[in-house]
């Protein structure tokens, strides 16, 4: 009870005391019932409210969508039992909904269950919670389901297709369904797993065996991105790689032989095509053929991962190395030139040291890289030559640091000296396992010791005057310390994760890099081998093929490059591509994209500066999503088939269900909660005026009757009885 006009008791409760006072000689009767109604008529002018229950709207809205299949409330019976335990004394009316309100109990079709705003003072929700509601509902009140707590579901999630085959994503409430992949045959365990089905071909079938209530979600399929329009680039002369970036973003797959002689900005541009355009590069041939700037990129080399020989430059710094050359650099600077070369074949992996000679050994590096090495080789261009060709002091001083490990010895140097017992030198060379390949920048006649000392060796010696021939006569004797690297015969290579033909009958010797995944080998060696290479792949081939083998190994591995000024976020399950374009950090607005998919053309929204995005259609059938700019693809992903977002889990979405109650004002009504619902407007004050005025009115008018009653009574019998 509460008072609606507390202030008037200031008044009344003073009048009530003093007519109290002086009807204090009232007959009892009379005295009562005057106080009576004073307290009555007192209570309603002071407006006294009693509060009370009020008619609620209850609505039971149950889902019938089939991702809740086998739930308690599914059942009739159960489902008034429970309304009966929640709503002990109040009624409450059951509508049914899927993807929106149906008529019947029976199970509706649904893509997407849909809670719609209903006019209702409270809503009991019997769901799984995965479904989309209404912004503007009465309290909800989200009843757990045990069942669905505890479904039973095996799923695929989700199918990407690659150039190594397929990946399949699953998950299996319980261990022990069998899955079909391809030709694959998977027994499940309990809870997520990622298969890789290799050779997947074009198109794959993922499907889990029938053990569970929702067959909708067990089975995707897709297929592999198709092949670029362009076709890839088979390259026979330099002249047919481009300086233009732009152009490299048409062919899926350029195949390029180890041999050519490229320039450094056709280098570039083939390490861009791979790293930054997403590419495809196949090299061919012998790995010690590779281009500088192309033998980090590739996953085939020419030695072991772990060198087992070492190099040593000596470069002759003596005063006749001075001396100018037919063109405006001095012979000291051409025999630089040259070695540098020599170096730039070796394998990034491998270790080089370098020193001068003259009069003592002077070191330039040691145990350093091949591109150390040559930076540490050019910085010595400055110097300048003098002194005697200490040539023997040289070897002898190799022969004091040598430490076991074969060492290479690439000397460039005018062969001007004198050797004091060259027998008794290349014996104690022989047993410090050095091999000297020597560089003579003059004519050096037949019975030079020098020439006893390379043979004995195992080494070589190249008499080269014109100095203009320098470089190719020192990278002469490095392939020719790497010994002979082709290897003749009738080879079928074993294939690992391709099917295309490399049979070939010349291959080259070559070592896999860590990392590498070899697709191709004869025995222990690699004969073919590729990996991911910033955006794009490179792919080494250390063998001779024919162009129709090459072009069949092209076009299963190839893709597309893409355009570095786009990004993309490929979301299949929440139905959304986002494209963030940029061109050196800036923002690119208002272009116009376009998402191409099953003969339809959707374009990207605008959704932020830079940021675009469209929507992914979920499809039955296995489709490529190819997106355009200014009529040039710039983005492509295999999307596999899909089921209805209604299936993407099955079972309670617990987290989901306390969050609508949370936002309507409700709860989250747990199994093992039995209370009734206490509903907070389930009372309301209501105004008891009328009936005390009138109750007091009724009081006050037999108080004033049975006052006045011996009067009347009197009256009365004196007209009766008047004389």
């Amino acid at each position: 009870m509460r008072v609606e006009w507390p202030w008037m008791m200031l008044l009344l409760v003073p009048l009530a005391m003093w007519i109290a006072w002086r009807t204090r000689q009232l007959e009892p009767a009379a005295r009562w019932l005057l106080t009576l109604a004073t307290a009555m008529l007192t209570l309603a002018a002071i407006g006294v409210q009693v509060r009370c229950n009020r008619t609620l709207t209850i609505v039971a809205m149950v889902d019938v969508s089939p991702s809740t299949r086998g739930a308690t409330f599914r059942d009739p019976k159960a489902l008034e039992a429970k309304l009966r335990q929640l709503t002990p004394r109040r009624t409450a009316s059951i509508r049914y909904f899927a993807d929106g309100i149906v008529a019947q109990a029976t199970e509706a079709a649904s893509t997407r269950s849909t809670l719609p705003e209903m006019a209702a003072d409270a809503v009991l929700l019997f769901s799984d919670g995965r479904i989309d509601a209404a912004a503007r509902l009465a309290p909800v009140y989200a009843v757990v389901d045990p069942a669905l707590n505890a479904a039973v579901d095996a799923r695929v999630e989700e199918v990407r297709t690659g150039e190594a085959g397929a990946t399949v994503t699953t998950f299996a409430a319980t261990a022990g369904r069998k899955m079909r992949a391809g030709t694959a045959d998977v027994v499940l365990p309990a809870g997520p797993l990622t298969t890789i089905v290799p050779n997947a071909g074009r198109h794959i079938n993922v499907k889990i065996d029938a053990g569970d209530s929702w067959p909708e979600n067990d089975a995707m399929s897709a297929v592999q991105d198709a092949p670029a329009s362009a076709a890839p680039w088979f390259i026979e002369s330099a002249d047919q790689l481009p300086a233009d970036p732009v152009s490299y973003l048409d062919p899926p797959a350029i195949v390029v032989p180890a041999s050519l002689p490229l320039s450094a900005i056709q280098q570039q541009r083939l390490t861009q095509y791979v790293r930054d355009l997403g590419g495809t590069l196949i090299v061919t041939g012998s790995p010690t053929d590779y281009a500088a700037a192309l033998k980090p990129l590739m996953p085939l080399a020419a030695t072991p991962p772990e060198p087992t020989t070492s190099w040593l430059v000596l470069l002759d710094a003596s005063g006749s190395m001075a001396s100018p050359t037919a063109g405006r650099s001095s012979r000291w600077e051409a025999s630089i030139a040259a070695a540098a070369s020599a170096v730039e074949k070796l394998d990034e992996q491998e270790r080089v040291s370098a020193a001068t000679f003259a009069r003592a050994v002077d070191p330039i590096v040691i145990d350093a890289t091949p591109a150390a090495a040559r930076a540490s080789l050019g910085s010595i261009r400055t110097r300048v030559p003098g002194g005697p060709t200490g040539m023997q002091a040289a070897l002898e001083s190799a022969i004091a640091s040598a430490k076991g490990r074969p060492t290479r010895l690439l000397i460039v140097s005018d062969a001007d000296v004198s050797i004091t017992d060259p027998a008794s030198l290349a014996a104690r060379l022989r047993d410090a396992r050095i091999s000297v390949f020597l560089l003579a920048t003059t004519i050096v006649p037949n019975d030079s010791p020098l020439r006893t000392i390379c043979d004995d060796t195992g080494g070589r010696l190249s008499s080269q005057a014109d100095p203009l021939q320098w470089v190719v006569a020192a990278e002469s004797l490095v392939a020719a310390a790497r010994g002979k690297d082709a290897i003749e015969g009738d080879f079928r290579p074993t294939l690992q994760g391709i099917t295309v033909d490399l049979s070939t009958k010349r291959r080259f010797r070559s070592f896999a890099k860590a990392n590498a995944d070899v697709i191709a080998n004869v025995g222990d060696e690699p004969v073919a081998a590729r990996w991911q290479a910033g955006l794009g792949q490179a792919i080494s081939v250390a063998a001779e093929i024919d162009r129709s083998r090459l072009a069949a190994l092209a076009s299963s591995m190839q893709r597309a490059p893409i355009d570095p000024r786009f990004q993309f976020a490929w979301d299949e399950r929440n139905e959304t591509v986002t494209v963030a374009a940029a061109d050196q950090g800036a923002p690119l607005n208002d272009l116009a994209i376009t998402l191409r998919r099953n003969d339809r053309a959707m374009p990207f929204l605008q959704v932020a500066p830079g940021q675009y995005r469209a929507a992914i259609s979920r499809s039955g059938e296995p489709s490529i999503a190819i997106v355009e700019h200014a009529g040039r693809v710039i983005g492509r992903r295999a999307v596999a088939s899909r089921y209805a977002p209604e299936f993407d889990r099955i079972g309670n979405d617990l987290t989901a269900l306390r969050a609508l109650a949370a936002r309507t004002g409700g709860r989250l009504i747990e199994p093992g909660d039995a209370s009734p619902i206490e509903f907070p407007n389930a009372a309301e004050w209501r105004s008891t005026r009328a009936w005390l005025a009138a109750i007091g009115a009724v009081v006050l008018l037999l108080a004033i009757v049975l006052i006045r009653a011996p009067y009347l009574v009197d009256r009365i019998a004196k007209r009766r009885f008047k004389p």
